[in-house]
């Protein structure tokens, strides 16, 4: 508790500088005529782009069940997702891939080991996916000096999961083994607890080991940064921003840069700063900057706030309890 507290202060006060920064210098009449300028067709298409990134990322997800994935429920799928996308933006505490797991297990009456195996892999899938997009915008494009040092360590990271993900297929075996050895060490209720999740942990990644479902996932993994950069592009369109296609990239791998190393409470003023700060490095004027980085917010993030968060409320009392117990216990019930 003591140290979650901790956390979310700093986070609260690394994002009102942020945001401080951000607003710095800003002028409201010229904050004013840019949200005005703004096309709202092309932000609709922009909340469209929202909407088909979260669709692509749930189908991939339950690609990530195979074998076994026709049963799961499409809306128990979706409602977890969501629900863990606005945990993840609004506490700097990690929840939300523990929650999402959590839910669809309790939901589908699947182990929760099997559903931690797959959002493991997707985890992994992405970082490689980003790590991609990151070779991409360092080929492609003259980045900012502030971006090139951390666009080197993804392309690194982004090897070394795919690397993991290589290593997973071939030695799930020798894994259940080690873990059998060590579990030998416990108590047996303990022992034999600790082997039965791994097994379902190692279950949960079985999806790699077809090259049918490997495609699809792999496929839809360089397909899901590409629709989130669309996102920016098409907001570059609205607000009649001439910035070529690889900006919006360059300003998706800025964003998961930072929140990768500074978690703010809803991503508050350091989502903001980095916006105004990446689109700056294109000449693009302070004012008009910091307008679009307002919109983004309210077009990428405001809709997963609030449709995870009233799937939350309307989520069965027991539901959250359990959810929050669960992660207290460190993830051993």
């Amino acid at each position: 508790m003591v140290r979650d507290l901790l956390r979310l202060a700093a986070g609260l006060i690394l994002g009102g500088i942020a945001l401080w920064l951000a607003l710095r210098g800003a002028a409201v009449g010229g904050l004013r005529s840019a949200l005005e300028r703004a096309d709202p067709f092309w932000i609709l298409l922009a909340v469209g782009s929202v909407a088909l990134t979260l669709a692509v990322a749930v189908v991939r997800w339950r690609v990530l069940f195979h074998p076994g994935s026709a049963g799961l429920s499409w809306g128990n799928l979706t409602a977890a997702f969501l629900v863990g996308q606005m945990l993840n933006i609004m506490l700097p505490l990690r929840l939300g891939e523990l929650a999402r797991a959590y839910w669809l297990s309790r939901s589908e009456s699947i182990p929760i080991g099997r559903t931690l195996g797959t959002v493991g892999v997707e985890k992994l899938a992405d970082v490689a996916g980003i790590g991609l997009a990151a070779v991409a915008l360092l080929v492609l494009a003259a980045v900012p000096p502030w971006v090139q040092s951390p666009g080197r360590v993804l392309v690194i990271t982004g090897g070394l999961a795919a690397a993991a993900m290589l290593f997973l297929t071939a030695s799930r075996r020798w894994i259940l083994l080690a873990a059998t050895r060590a579990a030998q060490r416990w108590p047996q209720p303990v022992g034999r607890r600790m082997i039965d999740l791994v097994e379902t942990i190692l279950q949960g990644s079985r999806a790699v080991d077809s090259w049918k479902a490997s495609a699809g996932i792999g496929l839809l993994t360089i397909l899901v940064p590409l629709l989130a950069a669309s996102t920016n592009y098409l907001l570059f369109v609205a607000f009649r921003l001439s910035l070529p296609p690889v900006a919006a990239l360059l300003l998706l791998i800025s964003l998961q840069v930072a929140n990768t190393i500074v978690s703010v409470p809803g991503n508050i003023g350091v989502f903001h700063y980095v916006t105004v700060l990446t689109l700056g490095a294109y000449s693009v004027d302070h004012d008009a900057a910091l307008a679009y980085a307002i919109v983004l917010y309210i077009v990428a993030l405001v809709p997963k706030i609030l449709a995870g968060s009233v799937l939350l409320v309307c989520a069965p009392r027991e539901m959250i309890a359990g959810m929050f117990a669960w992660r207290k216990a460190g993830g051993a019930a």
